[in-house]
């Protein structure tokens, strides 16, 4: 009768056992297909109410609210309403975007950088806006020091600050205000030619005056 007793709950805690394992074995069936649904995220949100998107590769925001991490390596300080990405599938195509903080600052571009302020836009290759309002750096590695409303939309551009300025030629620099780069070297072009057909006036009136004058 003993013998039966033991026999029992041996088979009572082998089948214990079994479902035991079998629980586990579905819980991580499920995980693995909620995984593969959803898309694994590996990002970390250190504080506040932000947003790493599903399947992002170590991204990171520090704090602040409603900030998104929205491709792979990218990273948010702080500050309200930035986003390091283009926010479009795949997670992989603008990769390692940067906005140390401010508010609404969208940093879309590959390896693009935006240290602060406020409604600034970097979406070209490696592109950085230091800081200021409402500036748009779009060309490939363009730079922004900061001011207001300035934009470098030719590659390698640069307006270090200011308003309203725009270097849209390539290798282009605009400082100050108004300053539109395409205008400056289209006016200097004009006054060169005019300068040069001046010149060549001026040397054939002469010439026909003093016949062995040269220019």
């Amino acid at each position: 009768m003993t013998g039966k007793l033991v026999e029992q709950e041996q088979s009572s805690d082998s089948d214990g056992r079994r479902r035991f394992f079998r629980k586990l074995v579905s819980l991580a069936a499920a995980g693995g297909l909620a995984a593969l649904l959803l898309g694994e995220q590996s990002g970390k949100v250190a504080a506040g109410t932000n947003t790493i998107t599903p399947g992002v590769v170590d991204g990171f925001i520090g704090g602040g609210d409603l900030n998104k991490v929205t491709d792979d390596y990218g990273f948010v300080g702080g500050g309200y309403s930035n986003r390091a990405g283009d926010d479009t599938a795949p997670t992989t195509n603008r990769l390692c975007a940067t906005v140390g903080g401010g508010v609404s600052n969208d940093a879309s571009g590959d390896s693009s950088t935006i240290g602060g302020g406020c409604d600034n836009t970097a979406s070209g290759y490696g592109a950085t806006v230091g800081g200021g309002y409402s500036n748009n750096a779009s060309g490939d590695s363009s730079t922004i020091g900061g001011g207001y409303n300035n934009t470098a939309s030719g590659s390698r551009a640069t307006v270090p600050g200011g308003r309203e300025n725009s270097a849209s030629g390539q290798y282009s620099f605009a400082a100050g205000r108004r300053v539109w780069f395409p205008i400056i070297i289209s006016l200097g072009i004009r006054l060169f030619r005019f300068s040069l057909l001046w010149m060549a006036v001026s040397c054939g009136t002469l010439g026909s005056v003093f016949p062995g004058l040269r220019c």
